[in-house]
């Protein structure tokens, strides 16, 4: 699954680091997200909250370094036009952020994961459908990547589903 995203996205190697990181990352944040819900109660807005609290403390000493601060600011000063889109952009994420810790909370990480990734796949089929482009081998590997590595996630998690004795007859074997 992130090879294909991978190929599709940033064939070079700069790229292929970034995306790997998040892709990552995110596969572990959803687990990380899952135990904190089921263990401690959190409903989905604390886990947002803490998630993005927690990310910007990360984040912070990072644009600090870079001297990013300020010229993002100049830039907004610069162009206002910018801030509604950027509101919009915010409340859109947070939007969406909440349907999927929603779907962790209520289905779990792998099928949160798993739509996830069929979204980024239809989205990418989207982009071939509006907005032409030359298709070229490294696409068509992409897509057969991710499709194999979603694939592959279902039967996998089918799998343990089967092998895991129910507890019915576990009690009857005692």
């Amino acid at each position: 699954k992130i090879e294909g995203i991978v190929y599709y996205y940033l064939p070079n190697s700069k790229g292929l680091i970034i995306i790997t990181g998040a892709l990552t990352a995110d596969g572990i944040f959803g687990h990380i997200q899952e135990s904190l819900m089921s263990n401690y109660a959190m409903t989905r807005n604390e886990m947002l909250y803490y998630s993005h609290v927690m990310g910007s403390v990360l984040i912070l000493p990072l644009l600090v370094a870079k001297n990013e601060i300020p010229g993002s600011i100049y830039f907004c000063i610069e162009n206002p036009s910018i801030l509604p889109y950027m509101i919009l952009h915010g409340l859109s994420m947070y939007i969406g952020l909440g349907f999927v810790v929603e779907m962790i909370r209520v289905f779990g990480t792998f099928v949160a994961m798993t739509v996830t990734s069929c979204r980024k796949f239809f989205s990418i089929v989207l982009s071939f459908l509006l907005f032409p482009k030359n298709l070229s081998f490294v696409f068509i590997l992409s897509v057969l990547l991710v499709t194999f590595g979603v694939g592959n996630n279902i039967i996998y998690q089918n799998r343990e589903k089967e092998e895991k004795p129910s507890p019915e007859i576990a009690i009857e074997h005692v």
